[in-house]
């Protein structure tokens, strides 16, 4: 069986080659917490009507950051 990379922080060189001789690729699951966050934020702006051209997360207003984290099980909103 071939190895698997998960990934959850950037690949060193290392598991780079391992991913490009065949190696698996996948994500960890705080990994599709992190995007599933960051869809919630984007869903809420959407759902706002706001014309945004790019989202910085130091840059979304405290009251929309809270609306997207609202519809995120609490479980998941201590992954950084």
């Amino acid at each position: 069986m071939a190895e698997r990379i998960v990934l959850d922080a950037p690949l060193s060189w290392k598991e780079i080659a391992v991913v490009a001789k065949g190696a698996e690729l996948a994500l960890s699951e705080a990994a599709w917490t992190r995007i599933a966050k960051a869809r919630a934020i984007v869903d809420a702006l959407v759902e706002a009507a706001h014309q945004v051209f790019a989202i910085h997360p130091n840059a979304v207003k405290a009251s929309v950051r809270s609306a997207a984290m609202a519809s995120i099980p609490a479980s998941a909103h201590s992954v950084t």
